[in-house]
Order: C-alpha cells, then sequence, then structure tokens
C-alpha cells in the first residue's frame, strides 16, 4: 500500500527510530546465516568477518554488549590478516572512534596497517581522516601514489570525500580521472550539480543530456529521483517526461500517478504547460485505486460534493472498506473531514487488529483546549497502555520519536512521558541514550545526565566526556566528580581526556567560582609532551608564548620557544617553519636572529604557507608604528618582491600591504588607482584594506563608499571603522542622520574585546550624545558622567566637569 502524508511520516519515523535503537539486537530478522551468539564466538578466535557481521546485522559495537565485545577484541585482532578485512574493520572502528578508549588512534593503526598491505580501500579512508583535520599536504601525497590505481568505485568515493569537505580542487582532479575511464560521478552529486545550474540558459543542453543519459539507464530509481527534483523546482514539462517513463518500468507506483495528477491540475504558465482536468482526475483514479491515501480522498471530497457522483462516492467508499488498507485510507478521509466518530471507529476496529498506523493515530490524540471528547481520551489512554506493555520494539520505537519532544504531549499526559523516558533509560543502545541525553540536557538535565551515565558505565568514552559538560553546568555544579571522570579515563589512557582536564584546570567554568590551577594543567600537557604528543606540546607552545595573556611566573618564553621547537623537529609542517621564522624574528624564547628568521620563513612559503611572503617583508620593511622593529635593512624593492609572491597566492595582507607601496611611493612610483585595485582586491578578507579604502572616499567626500568600506572593515571587528561608521551616521554624512544607530556603533566599538584600541574615544562620544541630546536621544546627565568617567579621552575630563564642577579645596 502507498501511504499519505501523514502515515508516511509515521512509518518514516518508526525506520529511523529502528535503525537508532538497534533492532536485531532484539531478535528481528536480518540477513545474517549465523545466530549473534555464533559470530560472537567466532570472533573470539579472531575471526574478523564475524566482527563484521555483527556490525552490520546485529549494530554492534552501539549496543552496550557489542561495545564491551568491540574493546576486547580490538588486542586480538591479527594484523597480518587479509589487507581488505582490516581496512573494514578499520573503518568500523573509526567510525564509533569516539566510543573508545583513544578510539581513532586504535583505528588508525588498523588502517595504516591494511594500508601497508597494499588496501586502496584503507588508503581512502586515510586520506578522508586527513581530510577530515585539514591536513592537505598528507592526504595529497597519499592520493599522488594511488590514483592510478583506483577502481572506478574508489575514485567515486574520494570525489564524494573532496565535494563535502568543499575541495573543488581535489573533485574536479578525480572528476577527470572518472571522464578518462567514462565513468559518471556519484548520481547524488551529478544531481546537486544540476539542481544548481537547471535555470542557467547556457546549461540547458548539458540538462537536457543528462536527462536522456538518465532514462537510458534504464534505472528505475534514478530516473524517479530526477523527476522528484523538476517537479520540486516546477520544471513540470522534464518532470512529466521522467515519470511517463518510470512507468513503463513500473506502473504500480501509486505516488507517481499522484504527481502526475497535480501536475496536470496546475498546469504551468512559463512551461507552456495547460491546465488539464481530465488527465489530472485519470491519474487521481489510478493512484487511488492502488489506495493512495491523500488520492482516495481527494476523490472522496470530489464524488461528494455532488448528488450526480454520489454512486461514484459509494462505489469508492465500498471498495475501500473491503481491505483493512482502503479502511485506514478512509479512516484518513473521516478524519480530515472532521467526522470525527466514524474516524474513531474505524481506526478503533483496524487498532484491534493490530494495525500499527490506527494503534499510532489513536494514541497520539491530545485532549483539545477547546472541547474535550472523553471517548478519544479513553481511546487515547488504552492505546497508550498498549502500546507501553507491548513486546514489539517497532511499535513502541515510532511511538517515542512522535511523542518524546511534543510539549503538547508532555502536557497532556505526563506518566506516559515518564513511562517513555524510563524505556529510554532501559535501552541497551548506546547511540539511542546519546541522542536522548542531548536532546535533554537543557530541558531535563537530570534526565539527561542519568542516560550519559550509563553510556558512560558501559564504557562509552563520548558520553563520559559529555558528562563533564553538564557535571560543570552552574545547576549542577559537580566540579570534583568531573574531574574525578576525566582522572578516570586519564588513568586508563584516554588522550582527549587529559585534553579537557588541562583545560578545565586552566579555564574552569566562570559560574563555579573555581581559581585556574595552571600548575596541574602544565603537568599534564608535559607529561603527554614527554611521548612526543603534538597538541599537548602545541598547547605548551600556545601558553608560554601567549602574547595577550597577562604575565604570570608560570609563562616562559625559553621554555615555550624549547616546545616550539620540539614541534618543528617532530612535525616540520609548513606552519611550524613560519612558527620558528617568528620566534628568530621577535626575539620569542630565542635571541633574534633575522638571517635565521628569513631562512625558516622562506621554507615555510615554499612550502605551501604562503602567508610567510608577508612575513618576508618586514624583514625590509618597517612603518611608523613600528619604529623600532629589528629589520635586516631598509630594501623596499625586496619587501615588493616577497609581497609580489604573496598576492600571487592570494594572500590578503601582502595584497594589502603592496596597496601601501603603491599608495606611499615605496620602491616605485606612485600610482594611486593601483593602489584602489589592489585594496579593492583584499578589502573584504582584510579590515586595513578596507580601511584605506574607506579613509580615501571619505576624504574625498564620498561618503556612501566610505561607509561601504568602513562596514567591511568593522565586519571584520575594526573599533576605529565602528568608530567611524557612528561619526557618519550621527553627522548625517552619506546616509540619512541617525543618532540612535551612531550610539550603537559608538558601544560596539566600546565593547570591542578583541580591539580595544577605541574604548576611550568611544566613550567619549557616547558621553557626548547623552551630555547634549543629540538627535532623538534624550539628555542624561547621569549617563553622560558615567561614559565620561569611563574614557581616558583629552577632552572627557573636560566635558565631565562641565556637568559637575570640581569641588574647591
Amino acid at each position: 500500500m502507498i501511504l499519505g502524508a501523514k502515515m508516511k511520516q509515521i512509518l518514516s519515523a518508526l525506520l529511523v527510530f529502528l535503525f537508532l535503537t538497534g533492532c536485531a539486537t532484539n531478535n528481528l530478522p536480518n540477513g545474517s546465516k549465523y545466530s549473534k551468539e555464533t559470530l560472537i564466538n567466532k570472533a573470539n578466535n579472531g575471526d574478523i568477518n564475524a566482527m563484521l557481521e555483527l556490525s552490520k546485522y546485529y549494530d554492534f559495537p552501539q549496543t552496550i554488549e557489542g561495545l564491551k565485545y568491540f574493546d576486547k577484541w580490538y588486542k586480538n585482532i591479527d594484523k597480518n590478516k587479509d589487507p581488505k578485512e582490516l581496512a573494514l574493520i578499520g573503518d568500523i572502528y573509526y567510525d564509533y572512534s569516539d566510543m573508545f578508549l583513544d578510539g581513532e588512534t586504535k583505528a588508525l593503526t588498523l588502517l595504516n596497517e591494511a594500508s601497508k598491505k597494499g588496501s586502496l580501500d584503507a588508503k581512502v579512508s586515510l586520506i578522508k581522516h586527513h581530510i577530515r583535520y585539514h591536513k592537505i599536504y598528507e592526504a595529497q601525497k597519499i592520493e599522488s601514489e594511488i590514483i592510478e590505481k583506483l577502481s572506478v568505485e574508489q575514485l567515486q568515493k574520494l570525489y564524494t570525500i573532496y565535494m563535502n569537505k568543499y575541495k573543488r580542487d581535489q573533485a574536479e582532479k578525480i572528476a577527470s580521472y572518472l571522464a578518462e575511464r567514462g565513468a559518471d560521478l556519484p548520481y547524488k552529486l551529478q544531481l546537486q550539480d544540476i539542481k544548481s545550474t537547471m535555470y542557467r540558459t547556457s546549461a540547458k543542453e548539458k540538462v537536457e543530456k543528462f536527462i536522456e543519459k538518465t532514462i537510458a539507464s534504464k534505472d528505475s530509481e534514478k530516473i524517479l529521483e530526477l523527476a522528484e527534483l523538476f517537479k520540486k523546482k516546477y520544471r513540470y514539462q522534464e518532470a512529466l517526461r521522467l515519470y511517463n517513463e518510470y512507468i513503463k518500468l513500473d506502473d504500480k507506483n501509486a505516488d507517481v500517478y499522484y504527481s502526475l495528477s497535480i501536475i496536470y491540475n496546475k498546469g504551468h504558465y512559463r512551461q507552456k504547460l495547460n491546465k488539464d482536468k481530465e488527465k489530472s482526475q485519470e491519474y487521481l483514479q489510478k493512484a487511488a485505486s492502488l489506495n493512495h491515501i491523500e488520492a482516495s480522498i481527494k476523490l472522496l471530497e470530489n464524488y461528494g460534493r455532488s448528488i450526480d457522483t454520489l454512486d461514484k462516492y459509494l462505489e469508492l467508499k465500498n471498495r475501500l472498506i473491503s481491505s483493512n488498507e482502503g479502511t485506514l485510507v478512509l479512516a484518513n478521509y473521516y478524519n480530515k473531514k472532521r467526522y470525527k466518530e466514524k474516524a474513531r471507529e474505524l481506526f478503533e476496529k483496524l487498532a484491534e487488529e493490530e494495525n500499527h498506523e490506527a494503534i499510532l493515530e489513536l494514541a497520539l490524540k491530545t485532549p483539545s483546549r477547546y472541547y474535550f471528547y472523553p471517548e478519544e481520551y479513553i481511546s487515547a489512554k488504552k492505546w497508550q497502555e498498549f502500546i507501553l506493555s507491548s513486546t514489539n520494539t517497532k511499535l513502541k520505537d515510532a511511538f517515542i520519536k512522535e511523542v518524546i519532544e511534543n510539549y503538547t504531549y508532555k502536557k497532556a499526559f505526563p506518566e506516559v512521558i515518564k513511562k517513555l523516558e524510563q524505556d529510554i533509560l532501559e535501552s541497551d543502545n548506546i547511540l539511542t541514550l546519546r541522542k536522548y541525553a542531548n536532546k535533554n540536557r537543557y530541558s531535563n538535565i537530570d534526565l539527561a545526565i542519568k542516560m550519559y551515565e550509563k553510556a558512560s558505565n558501559a564504557g562509552d568514552i563520548k558520553s563520559s566526556l559529555e558528562l563533564v559538560s553538564l557535571y560543570t553546568n552552574k545547576k549542577v555544579n559537580k566540579y570534583d566528580k568531573a574531574v574525578e571522570v576525566l582522572q578516570t579515563l586519564i588513568d586508563k589512557g584516554d588522550k582527549k581526556a587529559a585534553y579537557k582536564l588541562a583545560h578545565l584546570y586552566l579555564y574552569p567554568p566562570y559560574s563555579l567560582n573555581k581559581k585556574p590551577e595552571d600548575k596541574k594543567a602544565l603537568a599534564i600537557y608535559e607529561d603527554l609532551a614527554k611521548k612526543n604528543d603534538l597538541k599537548a606540546i602545541q598547547e605548551l607552545v600556545t601558553y608560554h608564548l601567549c602574547y595577550s595573556c597577562n604575565k604570570d611566573p608560570k609563562r616562559d618564553k625559553k621554555t615555550g620557544f624549547y616546545y616550539m621547537k620540539k614541534l618543528y623537529e617532530l612535525r616540520k609542517s609548513p606552519r611550524d617553519y613560519a612558527s620558528m621564522g617568528w620566534a628568530y624574528a621577535y626575539g620569542e624564547g630565542v635571541e633574534a636572529d633575522l638571517k635565521k628568521a628569513e631562512e625558516y620563513y622562506l621554507q615555510a612559503a615554499q612550502k605551501g604557507y604562503t602567508s610567510a611572503y608577508y612575513n618576508l617583508a618586514w624583514l625590509y620593511y618597517r612603518n611608523d608604528d613600528n619604529k623600532d622593529k629589528n629589520i635586516i635593512r631598509i630594501d623596499y624593492k625586496k619587501a615588493k618582491e616577497y609581497l609580489e609572491l604573496g598576492a600571487k597566492h592570494f594572500n590578503y595582507p601582502s595584497i594589502n600591504l603592496l596597496g601601501v607601496f603603491y599608495k606611499d611611493g615605496l620602491g616605485v612610483k606612485k600610482d594611486m588607482k593601483k593602489a584602489i585595485r589592489l585594496f579593492e582586491k583584499a578589502a573584504l578578507y582584510d579590515k586595513y584594506a578596507a580601511n584605506h579604502l574607506a579613509k580615501y572616499y571619505r576624504d574625498k567626500k564620498e561618503y556612501e563608499n566610505a561607509i561601504k568600506y568602513f562596514g567591511y572593515a568593522r565586519n571584520k571587528g575594526d573599533a576605529a571603522a565602528q568608530v567611524e561608521l557612528g561619526v557618519l551616521y550621527e553627522k548625517g554624512l552619506g546616509t540619512k542622520k541617525d543618532v540612535r544607530k551612531a550610539l550603537g556603533y559608538y558601544k560596539d566599538a566600546y565593547q570591542n574585546y578583541r580591539d580595544k584600541s577605541q574604548k576611550d574615544v568611544a566613550a567619549y562620544n557616547i558621553g557626548l550624545i547623552y551630555h547634549y541630546g543629540k538627535g532623538d536621544i534624550k539628555k542624561d546627565l547621569k549617563k553622560a558622567k558615567s561614559w565620561y568617567l569611563k574614557s581616558n579621552h583629552d577632552k572627557a575630563k573636560t566635558e565631565f566637569y562641565k556637568i559637575e564642577k570640581p569641588k574647591k579645596k
């Protein structure tokens, strides 16, 4: 039977929840020829295929039982096994890595082992991992080794990986390899491309070829998917063509006939498709004959409007009532027409025969705020109790999905919700416990904690880490418990817990009134650093070389450089070279050595960290704001060469500074037009370029352009631009005068925690507005005094004493 919208929604909910809760563990039918117990025994003896089947058919390791076994089996996996098996089991451990102690490391160990043995699937999985963490260099290195060896399926998978992470250049390269093999891109991604280009005139031929190719494939699923896309986008002519081709392959799909009925009923002027009521009715009848709910209801409505069609109404009604599927359609029709008693009578009849859709329909009824129907309420209670006591997991899970987050239902039947919450708490599926814990973390934090605690006690690492977040919530305030959970995980060897505890010691939640414990945090990072843990070493570098942090005896620049150098020696990423260059350029933890700085910056740039070209330019240039900066020498020509290299690689600070060189004539003839072009190229991405343009247009009294570019700079967090915008709005330059908006900009500048350079000016300007009552802001001397006192601006004190005369001594 083809179901309508409401029943589809319920079935969809049922299937989704079924997936999440692991019905296979409840002895529902599955595709494995072995029982769970047999597979566990095989896996106990090192059979990887048994582990793979348990994952596929019995939802291991997402169940409590499955997690326990997969945790136990990991150390027994024979690394000399078939690389294909190793790659598959490695993927499973990777997909569920957040469940295990150092799960990602465990998964990568398996994938790397499979990769060494030549598994191309493992290598593709490793590329996916590197792309996830933006390690492009590592991903490209693997890709270059295997690209010629990959199958079409593997190339399609790699293409999808790149597209999902917006790596279009890499994806296009893979697309070219697929084209050489005469293979297509993954169909879903082809659909996305058609969706984004179907309205372009230039893509008309491309779209037509894609339609023809899809039809020629004789793949009914693809044809239907494309038809639905065109229907959704009101490209009815194309949709009609595809639906008709689909019917040649499958003439029993009621949804297709219903879609055709809708298209002919609506027509489309731009598509030159006239309405055709006869065809619409013909397809509606066809859909109804296949028990399509919406189609049948529409036909009943149409036939029920006139005495002339009463016979057809009765004929359709009698046909429907002769089967359970039809009775369900009729019940939904009565429901829609608000024939409540008739609808309930049919739903009750079906429910007694254990029809799940009918049971759910009755159980989901909530009392109206305006009218109370006692029979409906009694029926709802009856079927709620039936569901709650049922051993049918599908039915119960679908019910939970519908009501657990429904506020109206919670209010009407709190005891039902309480029972369902208890049922979820009794679930053996970790993903289910996590899901509902997350949904309740704000509305019912105690329940969320219970769910996470159950999963945590079963060994789920992610749930343990989530518990820490809840224990440090102001409402819960169990800081010591959070520390205990993390320390327990650390003792077992979990690195994520170590990072989290160190961070908690450094930055305890403000609401808990706990002081930072830097010494404890450093001890954790230092212990990990001894084991060459890169993340811990990076944290130590950040801590000791923090530019904006308060001075603290525990912060030591020499120690910071020691760890920076260690990180460089272990990893040698392009950014590590740049960091070493920065340390030598500014003498951060090491004696300044500008030549060494240049060497490191050059290597960083050559290895792909193109921002280093900007740093190189500053070794041969300084401005009025950096008069005391140590440089190799003033050499504008050399600096310009580096900036041009940076600009070539779209480094926007380089483009901006190159614009300054042309604006001021540094090592080059002054050329304001060229400077403006460069500033415009960088303005969206670089606040300094935006400010240069804004000031240029402000000085030329082209205030609209000034507002535009000050806006760009303000969007990048520049406080000076916020003040400038305030001035322009206060004076009505380039825009309608708006003192209230100006006040907002001044307050933004004052509160700008990233750029505090304009706090005094902003506070002074706010004080003036309240002092003199500008625009539609009323005079408020109390506020004016308050703002003047917040400012160290030269004139703020003078204005303050205009309000409050200084007391005579």
